[in-house]
C-alpha cells in the first residue's frame, strides 16, 4: 500500500474542499473584478485621467449595479419557483452574490491611496490592476491545487488563466 486515499476517498475530500470554496463564488469574483478592471483601464487610458477618487465612484458604481442585477436575477427563478418573495431567499441571493461586490475593494484599495496622495494617481492605477491581476493568479493558483494540480500544472493554469483575464479586459477597456 503507498498510503494513497482510494478514489472515494478523494472524490469526498475534493467536496469537502468545493463546499468551502464554491465554484460559483469564485466565478462571481473573477467576472467581476475582469469587469472593475476594464473599467479602470478605460479610465487610466484617458489622456486625462479622471481623478483617483472619480475612478473609485465609477469603480464602485459598476460593482452595485452589478451586484444588484446578479442578485435580482439570482431572485427570479426561486420566486417563481415559489409563487412568492421570501426574506429568506433574498439574504441566501445576497450572501451568495456578495464575492462579486467585495472584490471591488481589491482595484479600489490603489486608488484610494494615490486619492490620499500617498502615492501617484498613473501608480494607483497601475497598481490597482497589477494588484487585481495576482489576486485571480493566486484564487485560480489555489483553486488548481485544491482539485488535485502539482504545483507546476497549478502555475501553468493560472498563467494561461491570466492571459486570457488579460486579454478579456483588454477587449472590455475597448468598450468602455
Amino acid at each position: 500500500m503507498t498510503g494513497e486515499q482510494p478514489p472515494s476517498g478523494r472524490l469526498s475530500e475534493l467536496g469537502a474542499r468545493r463546499r468551502l470554496i464554491d465554484d460559483v463564488e469564485v466565478t462571481l469574483i473573477f467576472y467581476g473584478s475582469i469587469v472593475y478592471l476594464a473599467v479602470i483601464s478605460a479610465l487610466g487610458s484617458q489622456p486625462t485621467q479622471p481623478s483617483p477618487l472619480g475612478a473609485i465612484s465609477a469603480v464602485v458604481a459598476s460593482a452595485t449595479v452589478l451586484y444588484m442585477a446578479h442578485v435580482f436575477t439570482a431572485l427570479v427563478p426561486r420566486v417563481a419557483r415559489a409563487g412568492r418573495f421570501s426574506w429568506a431567499d433574498l439574504r441566501a441571493a445576497l450572501w451568495h452574490d456578495f464575492p462579486l461586490l467585495a472584490s471591488v475593494a481589491v482595484p479600489v484599495l490603489p486608488l484610494l491611496l494615490a486619492a490620499w496622495g500617498v502615492i501617484a494617481v498613473d501608480t494607483g492605477y497601475r497598481l490597482s490592476v497589477r494588484l487585481t491581476i495576482v489576486l485571480l493568479f493566486a484564487i485560480a493558483v489555489v483553486l488548481s491545487r485544491r482539485d488535485g494540480l502539482s504545483w507546476r500544472r497549478a502555475l501553468i493554469a493560472g498563467l494561461v488563466i491570466i492571459a486570457i483575464a488579460i486579454m478579456v479586459i483588454l477587449l472590455e477597456s475597448q468598450v468602455h
